[in-house]
């Protein structure tokens, strides 16, 4: 759980860094987006209590910022509150799209983005739909056979190795694939830099890493001491923090814990600031204290895999995975609604640097109707009955007649 808290931070303090163009409108963006994005991770985090969770929250929303160009009514205000997105598609893919630019000019700094719209032989979309996912989010499409599910999902996986230099592998598994699955959306994230103040390796130590309910673990404990090194207090809600700078000095890592880890090692403090990190993180980060500051990190490796389609609804987005969803600025003739939501992550963290990787993939499914089954009706002709005979495409009635007795037909 400390390890997940690392990162989550990071997203954070990325998202609320100074814009090029339009500085005050970014930060407001980013600040929606981070209070809903804490809301997602704690909801994961309560669904697994005990193992590591780490997710991507930039991801997630560039994932469903390209769903909500096609999403209307409804269907669109549930994405954009349950993400904190901008109230307008068109606003909230700029942000995005000023964001990726930042970062690929980022120095000392590699952060790759990429988007990707992967469809069905037979799945066509808008052209209003394509125009605002190659403007905003650079937005490659891919056209597949779906019904070779394995075959695609091998596709779909090479593509994000390759753009997440191999960290994040099996992303799809053929399964991901249904019958009526026509579309799937997919978001890419690299980051790596190195520290400002690197770790001596002379100080890296074997030490003991106490999990939730008292297992021990032994890990590589990394250590530095610097009076350079940002620490925060807050005694009252038992929480500390530091502040680690990469090379480039925008980004930088947040880590957090309980100061005090009692009886059960920590945890239910834990899970109280996971809780309340949204509302409080500024208030944590308003004072540093003086003084020198240790730090004990521990090297970390770790992946995570979520099916988010079901969280995702729990936090009020009901109607985009439901028979009723409308998106019709993505299709104006087939009805789709998103059939699952996968997201994968994974975190390295060393004395020199940070390498850290997301894909979020979004699948939709045509909307089939499933209603009550035709009746059935009967025509029984044992009677006198009239007999027209008619040209369908014009409507003109060429013969018309009553029929008393059919004579004797042989």
């Amino acid at each position: 759980m400390k390890k997940t808290l690392f990162f989550t931070a990071l997203c954070a303090a990325a998202f609320a860094l100074p814009a090029f163009a339009d500085e005050a409108s970014e930060q407001k963006a980013a600040a929606e987006m981070n209070r809903e994005g804490f809301k997602l991770f704690d909801t994961v985090c309560k669904a697994d209590a005990k193992g590591n969770m780490f997710i991507s929250p930039y991801s997630i929303d560039g994932a469903f910022g390209m769903v909500y160009c096609g999403a209307k009514g409804t269907t669109a205000d549930e994405i954009r509150r349950t993400l904190g997105l901008p109230s307008d598609p068109a606003d909230c893919g700029a942000f995005f799209e000023s964001l990726t630019k930042q970062y690929a000019e980022a120095e000392k700094t590699e952060i790759l983005v990429s988007n990707s719209v992967w469809t069905d032989t037979d799945q066509n979309v808008l052209p209003t739909f394509t125009e605002m996912i190659k403007k905003y989010y650079g937005g490659a499409f891919y056209k597949e056979d779906f019904r070779q599910s394995a075959k695609v999902a091998a596709k779909v996986n090479a593509y994000v190795e390759a753009r997440t230099k191999n960290m994040i592998k099996d992303l799809l598994t053929p399964d991901f694939f249904s019958k009526d699955t026509s579309m799937v959306l997919l978001n890419t994230l690299y980051f790596e830099a190195k520290w400002a103040n690197p770790f001596p390796k002379d100080n890296t130590k074997p030490m003991v890493f106490t999990r939730f309910g008292g297992d021990e673990k032994e890990v590589r404990m990394m250590y530095q001491k610097s009076s350079s090194i940002a620490y925060y207090a807050n005694r009252q809600e038992n929480v500390h923090a530091i502040v680690l700078p990469y090379e480039n000095r925008r980004f930088e890592l947040v880590a957090l814990m309980p100061i005090n880890g009692g009886a059960d090692h920590g945890e239910a403090d834990l899970n109280k600031m996971t809780a309340s990190i949204g509302e409080k993180l500024d208030s944590w980060l308003g004072r540093r204290m003086r003084g020198e500051t240790r730090v004990w990190l521990p090297k970390t490796d770790l992946t995570c895999k979520l099916d988010l389609g079901k969280t995702l609804q729990g936090l009020g987005m009901k109607t985009p995975f439901s028979d009723q969803a409308d998106f019709s600025g993505i299709d104006t003739e087939e009805a789709l609604k998103i059939e699952n939501v996968v997201h994968k992550t994974a975190l390295k963290m060393d004395e020199v640097s940070t390498k850290a990787a997301a894909a979020t993939a979004i699948g939709m499914a045509r909307i089939t109707s499933i209603g009550m089954p035709d009746p059935v009706n009967d025509f029984r002709a044992d009677r006198p009955f009239l007999v027209l005979i008619r040209d369908n495409q014009t409507g003109l009635i060429l013969f018309m007649g009553r029929v008393n007795d059919p004579g004797d037909a042989k």
